[in-house]
């Protein structure tokens, strides 16, 4: 498209789903190789971030991108488009649910939602310096602050949802699983 190396990485960089898929690999790769540099992600609360974040994704992509898109994606870009917002999300789900980490507390709940907050922030603040908006419906040119701000905050009520799903889900599944309390 014309870009200098760093805008081609800073746009590149801009989008939701290669963020999470950076943070989802770093989680794999933190409990697979066991560096102590990667310890944070083996911190329960970041993996269940990195989930809430990864179906937020998944469900950004299916009811509000591919909709709007005039043609339908075709050969590397479908398979990309596929791997990138369904599969990659649903194989973390289902490992995250075989493996589940320690149990989370609720306290833990701001924590788990940071990305909600630090992604919006991120965008807004390179935005203009970068005269692009990762996507369309939060492009401030287009819609004006307003819009842009009110639709983030119902995504950040949305992502709320989410995380509160994942904690209730791992104390459910985590009661389940436990053996029986010998009285």
């Amino acid at each position: 498209e014309g870009k200098t190396l760093f805008a081609a990485i800073a746009h590149y960089f801009g989008f939701l789903t290669i963020l999470t898929n950076i943070a989802v690999i770093l989680v794999y790769a933190a409990i697979l190789f066991a560096p102590r540099t990667l310890s944070f992600f083996r911190r329960p609360g970041v993996q269940a971030s990195a989930l809430a974040t990864f179906i937020l994704v998944m469900l950004f992509q299916h009811f509000i991108l591919a909709p709007t898109r005039t043609a339908p994606l075709v050969g590397i870009d479908y398979t990309v488009d596929l791997i990138n917002h369904y599969r990659a999300p649903a194989l973390f789900l289902v490992w995250w649910l075989t493996t589940l980490p320690q149990p989370l507390r609720w306290a833990g709940l701001p924590a788990i939602m940071l990305p909600a907050i630090l992604y919006p922030a991120y965008v807004l603040a390179r935005g203009p310096v970068l005269k692009e908006y990762p996507y369309k419906v939060l492009d401030v040119k287009l819609h004006g602050y307003p819009f842009v701000l009110t639709y983030m905050v119902q995504v950040i009520i949305g992502f709320a949802v989410l995380c509160v799903l994942v904690l209730a889900v791992n104390a459910l599944v985590r009661k389940t699983s436990s053996p029986p309390a010998k009285s």
